[in-house]
């Protein structure tokens, strides 16, 4: 696209963003996208876009709800952003890609003084395995050979059910996990690593349908900012 019709596309974008605020969509999962002890949005993910934002000439509105209602929600919005979806083949078609924001590992989980193999998926396989209800993330599961899965709503409720032992093992992303073990007063040593299934990268992503001329302008916005993007990340590490 040479850059007269990208800086005519940037204008009908600015006439059009000026007149109607975007719904920005917060799967709720700490540390990345949540509600804070005032009740307001935040998390690494939220501050990342809420910087981007600031070179783009628009209002968001942010709503956190659970991950799979916001999937769910997005469907039946005018165009509107998501934050913060893993990057996996089964989502590819599902939405629109604008930014890469955060990297994470997929991985099992398991009480510490359990005896229950996690040290691959082949040992795992039969064994019931918490998973956070998303879309895309069951069929990775799946094709990482796990037989039976049980759909958990938060890591908060995967921490939970795993020092209860009521659950064997829980497949969700490390920091996720141990964002979830600080809040609840329990110390690391509680849980041990088991298998990666995979290294991910959390995205800003849109509605199938988002306008390409401000999904290029948030793109942008991301190239500019990327070493204030690495900041964000690093003060929630």
């Amino acid at each position: 696209m040479d850059r007269r019709t990208f800086m005519a596309m940037a204008t009908l974008a600015e006439q059009a963003l000026a007149a109607e605020p975007r719904t920005l969509l917060l799967g709720d999962t700490a540390p990345y996208a949540y509600l804070g002890a005032d009740q307001q949005p935040t998390g690494a993910a939220y501050e990342m876009v809420q910087a981007l934002a600031q070179d783009l000439p628009l209002t968001l509105q942010a709503a956190v709800v659970p991950m799979a209602r916001a999937f769910r929600e997005l469907d039946a919005r005018a165009p509107a952003l998501i934050i913060p979806p893993a990057r996996i083949p089964a989502r590819e078609q599902l939405l629109r890609w604008v930014a890469p924001l955060i990297p994470v590992r997929l991985m099992l989980f398991a009480q510490a003084g359990s005896q229950h193999d996690i040290s691959s998926f082949a040992a795992a396989r039969d064994l019931e395995i918490g998973i956070l209800s998303a879309p895309g993330l069951e069929e990775a599961y799946r094709a990482a050979g796990l037989q039976r899965v049980k759909r958990l709503a938060s890591n908060e409720t995967a921490i939970r059910m795993l020092l209860k032992q009521r659950l064997p093992a829980v497949l969700t992303a490390d920091c996720s996990v141990y964002t979830a073990l600080r809040a609840a007063g329990v110390a690391r040593s509680e849980l041990r690593e088991g298998a990666v299934l995979a290294r991910v990268t959390l995205w800003l992503a849109a509605s199938k349908h988002y306008p390409e001329a401000e999904l290029q302008l948030w793109q942008q916005a991301a190239q500019r900012r990327r070493s204030q993007l690495a900041s964000i990340l690093a003060s929630y590490v």
